[in-house]
């Protein structure tokens, strides 16, 4: 069985068939991933030593895993305040956190023992992040003899998020057992969620549950509802179109009433190949209107391109507020707040809520300017409550596309975004800039034009 690293967790928690095709999948069906890739879903940033209190650490610089932890394991007997990049090594276990600090205490060293810190680009901890705590903590006990009582996460804003080792044991093993079954060879079930975007086998996946029109094709499905769906005698999405609803919510278990309702107009809708809206929405159409979309930058910690669409009757006119280096994302913020600022009262369009969390995110780092943003209006809320989408995912590229929208780049992605900004502060391509601008612009011109679809359907509701 291949070695467990924490970053196991997090592939089973965003896709079990990730950890079971990396060992047992056809290598030439993997997509091939652009090296930033592997930080970006590790939440890690570009340059993150600057966050880390004590700048006298040391770094374990070894990309050899086995001489590299011989190296930390010299540096903990040495008893080294701060060591960046270590890794640890026991049995089948391996792991390289990002920090490991000297607190005092009793272990195999003396009066003393470490703890482990990641640092990431986090606001609060999740699951994924507490399990890869418990696997250190767990890891640093067979090798100094003593467990940490804690776990630590530290973000940019150098916010210390920690958690007690203890509470998180439970649900750590339950998941570990999970993970160690596919490494021993047990296919996980298809499953598709959004999150397997990030996997590098989501084609893969997806021609997989096409071939046997699998329950997983429903848009938000969980593996608990798919299963109460087979146990009901519902193995495909046409099969559990062929009878009423009112008999399946009779044969489920375990799922309630409304929610099966939902999964069935899902697949309904996914089977016929149009989109439908099921309540009418107040979403009049006023004089001048908003539409504005943030791209963000992880790795760097930076918000560097902010654009707004606005639309004064048939006139839609797109202006960007460029970050050129992160340096100058205080001067982009500021000149789309007083932008915003200069339409009080027109409503302000946009898709999902990352909008909301980086204006309230930016508010506080740079000056409160909220009261520019009191109109603001998530279409893609409205759209997850009041309409179905013959798509997988509900983003809104999925989204947009089946309404006949294209994107002018062929490989426009929130992700690539990300590397182009990462090529634009290397090279200084201007051919690269555009290409960032003509992305964002293309979103939220999308994002128009999926209000104005839910106007005129609540408009032929209404009739």
């Amino acid at each position: 069985m291949p070695k467990i690293n924490p970053n196991h967790f997090y592939q089973y928690l965003r896709c079990p068939s990730w950890i079971w095709l990396d060992v047992f999948g056809d290598a030439e069906k993997r997509r091939q991933l652009h090296p930033l890739s592997e930080l970006l879903w590790r939440q890690g940033l570009l340059h993150d030593t600057h966050i880390i209190p004590n700048q006298e650490f040391v770094k374990v610089e070894n990309d050899d895993l086995d001489d590299a932890a011989t190296e930390t394991l010299r540096l903990m007997r040495q008893g080294r305040q701060t060591i960046y990049r270590g890794v640890l090594i026991d049995d089948e276990w391996v792991a390289r956190p990002d920090v490991l600090e000297r607190v005092e205490g009793k272990s195999l060293f003396g009066n003393y023992y470490y703890v482990a810190c990641d640092i990431k680009r986090v606001r609060y901890l999740e699951d994924v992040h507490r399990f890869q705590g418990v696997f250190y903590a767990l890891l640093l006990e067979k090798i100094q003899g003593t467990r940490p009582v804690q776990g630590y996460v530290m973000n940019p804003d150098k916010e210390v998020l920690n958690f007690i080792i203890e509470d998180s044991l439970e649900k750590f093993h339950l998941t570990l057992g999970e993970i160690e079954k596919i490494l021993r060879g047990e296919k996980p079930p298809p499953f598709i969620s959004s999150a397997c975007r990030e996997s590098p086998w989501l084609n893969h996946c997806i021609k997989e549950a096409e071939s046997c029109d699998d329950l997983a094709l429903i848009a938000h499905v969980s593996s608990d509802e798919r299963s109460s769906f087979i146990e009901a005698g519902y193995a495909s999405v046409r099969e559990l179109v062929k009878v009423p609803v009112d008999l399946v919510v009779k044969k489920v278990t375990g799922v309630g009433k409304r929610r099966i309702e939902h999964l069935y107009r899902q697949a309904q809708v996914l089977v016929e190949g149009n989109p439908i809206l099921i309540e009418p929405i107040d979403l009049s159409k006023a004089p001048v209107e908003l539409y504005i979309d943030i791209e963000s930058d992880p790795l760097r910690d930076v918000e560097y391109l902010f654009g707004v669409l606005v639309c004064e009757g048939d006139k839609a006119t797109y202006t960007p507020f460029f970050a050129d280096s992160p340096e100058e994302e205080k001067s982009a913020w500021l000149s789309f707040v007083n932008f915003v600022g200069k339409y009080k009262g027109a409503p302000i369009y946009h898709y999902g809520h990352f909008e909301i969390f980086v204006i309230q995110r930016l508010a506080e780092k740079y000056g409160h300017a909220l009261e520019n943003f009191e109109t603001l209006s998530d279409i893609g809320r409205a759209v997850f409550h009041n309409a179905v989408f013959p798509v997988y995912f509900y983003s809104l590229k999925d989204i947009a596309r089946v309404l006949g929208f294209n994107w002018r780049h062929p490989e426009a992605s929130g992700l690539n975004s990300i590397f182009w900004y990462h090529n634009w502060i290397e090279t200084n391509n201007r051919k690269t800039r555009e290409d960032i601008i003509n992305y964002n612009e293309d979103d939220v011109r999308a994002t128009k034009l999926l209000k104005d679809w839910l106007v005129k359907k609540s408009g032929e509701k209404k009739v």
